[in-house]
């Protein structure tokens, strides 16, 4: 009886870390995307400005595509480290949260 009992816990446990782990990269996946928005916003404020010499409405929707493909790599390969961090924050918050909710 106690070895069932504890099969059954163990597999409580695998099935929690699994939605752990999952969540984890949801998280990550939704904060590289935001440093991605993040990218393709600076960019495109870059190329709004007064001095940009490819200011032509013919070539800004090409501007546009090939600012939202590199937004999408720089973020892929770390960009600047927000996605990173923001999802390494919320990650930390969440666990605590859990920590505290478990405590009788």
């Amino acid at each position: 009886m106690r070895s069932l009992s504890s099969a059954t816990a163990s597999s409580d446990i695998t099935v929690d870390r699994a939605a752990a782990l999952r969540e984890q990269a949801e998280i990550r996946s939704a904060s590289q995307e935001f440093e991605s928005i993040l990218i393709r916003q600076m960019l495109q404020r870059m190329r709004d400005s007064s001095i940009n010499p490819y200011r032509e409405d013919t070539s800004s929707a090409y501007l546009a595509l090939g600012d939202d493909q590199f937004a999408k790599i720089v973020s892929a390969s770390g960009g600047f480290g927000f996605g990173q961090a923001m999802a390494e924050q919320l990650i930390r918050q969440i666990d605590q949260a859990k920590q505290l909710s478990d405590k009788p």
